[in-house]
């Protein structure tokens, strides 16, 4: 329940604010999928998680 709204908030946040956020709450451990302004799929792991 928590992951889903964490997720809901990212999507709405946008993928730097999100990472702000995230560098700032050591307890998340997050993957993105996501797709830059070049239209090109990316991925990124912050705080640790595994990729």
């Amino acid at each position: 329940m928590t992951a889903d709204a964490y997720a809901t908030a990212f999507k709405a946040m946008g993928i730097t604010k999100t990472q702000e956020l995230v560098k700032k709450e050591n307890s998340l451990q997050v993957f993105f999928i996501y797709e830059d302004e070049s239209k090109q799929l990316q991925t990124l792991s912050l705080n640790g998680f595994p990729e």
